[in-house]
């Protein structure tokens, strides 16, 4: 299997703007505002938001009374067609359950006179799947049960159609920076498609001057930015980031996010999903959020196999928290990560 099918990556939303609204669950045929459901389909909706709607529970004061708050500007934007749907995804491996019933939807979101792509995070604590479900959704492993489809035409997903930026950020070391990403976009183009697709990367992701280079006289900033477009030269518009914030420091973090921020503008289906332990930064870019964590039965027992509850799925947009360029200074931000990791201390 070549290289760049696991170095993938997928693409991310711009974060300018504020739409109003308050959380809803995930769309479903019932309509805005109606419990997730296994059935995926979806009519492409308009939605304004003007006011802000009733406060959530981590909103409220100790009394139950709704926190004092400044209303956020509306925007307008639209759902469309699905970009990605994982449809009752279980896994069991060594005899244990992994994962059970996994059922999550990303929706190509639009918004009037800009280019939006979109950026989805999910969480969980450490050794609860999330590499696992990395994997079986960039195709490398199949789920013993359940679909994962792709694209707008909703594909069965495989290797390659999703990219995976895994961590050591993978690149052939005896080939030069312009050779490894040529590799990867001659996957898809007739070589002189190829070598301009790449010379168009190389510059917008501000490589060109390091063309020459070999991976091991990269940084590690540029070792990143060479994976990220080496994904996108070999696969569609979906990218998994696997923990991009791990390790770094406070500038390089500011990089990966305007990285990010410039990977959505470059198309409207440009999707980046993030799985990552960075709560507040990968919350800060996301406008959807999904939360790994166990169920108990009705005796009380740990039901085996992680799984994304109906309260455990977060639409940032309709939250006023998505396409806000300084939202980590807003108290309602801070409100909603403390909960965030209230629910993992509890999962």
């Amino acid at each position: 299997m070549c290289l760049c099918c696991y170095g993938g990556c997928f693409f991310l939303i711009r974060r300018w703007g504020l739409p109003n609204g308050r959380l809803t669950p995930d769309p479903s045929p019932k309509g805005e505002g109606s419990q997730p459901t296994s059935n995926f389909s979806f009519k492409s909706k308009q939605i304004a938001r003007a006011a802000v709607a009733p406060p959530l529970p981590w909103e409220r004061g100790p009394g139950g009374e709704a926190n004092a708050r400044t209303p956020m500007t509306a925007h307008t934007y639209a759902y469309r067609d699905p970009i990605l749907t994982l449809n009752n995804v279980s896994i069991t491996l060594n005899n244990e359950q992994i994962l059970r019933d996994i059922n999550a939807q990303v929706l190509d979101v639009t918004r009037p006179n800009m280019q939006q792509g979109q950026v989805v995070g999910f969480y969980g604590r450490s050794g609860i799947g999330k590499s696992v479900l990395c994997r079986i959704m960039a195709g490398l492993i199949a789920p013993g049960t359940g679909t994962v489809e792709v694209g707008l035409a909703q594909q069965p997903v495989t290797p390659g159609m999703v990219g995976f930026v895994q961590q050591r950020y993978p690149l052939f070391d005896h080939r030069t920076l312009h050779d490894n990403l040529l590799v990867a976009a001659q996957r898809k183009h007739a070589p002189a498609d190829a070598r301009q697709h790449v010379d168009a990367y190389l510059e917008r992701f501000g490589l060109a001057p390091h063309r020459r280079k070999y991976p091991a006289l990269l940084s590690g900033g540029q070792r990143q930015r060479a994976a990220i477009a080496q994904q996108l030269l070999c696969s569609d518009h979906l990218i998994l980031l696997d923990e991009p914030f791990s390790g770094l420091d406070v500038a390089m973090i500011d990089e990966v996010k305007r990285i990010i921020v410039e990977v959505t503008t470059m198309d409207e289906l440009n999707t980046v999903i993030i799985v990552s332990h960075d709560i507040v930064t990968t919350t800060a870019l996301a406008d959807r959020l999904w939360l790994l964590g166990y169920e108990h039965d009705a005796a009380g027992a740990l039901v085996p196999g992680a799984t994304i509850s109906p309260q455990h799925q977060y639409n940032l947009a309709e939250m006023g928290l998505a396409w806000h360029e300084n939202v980590e200074a807003e108290p309602e931000f801070a409100q909603f990560v403390e909960h965030i990791k209230n629910e993992i201390r509890g999962s």
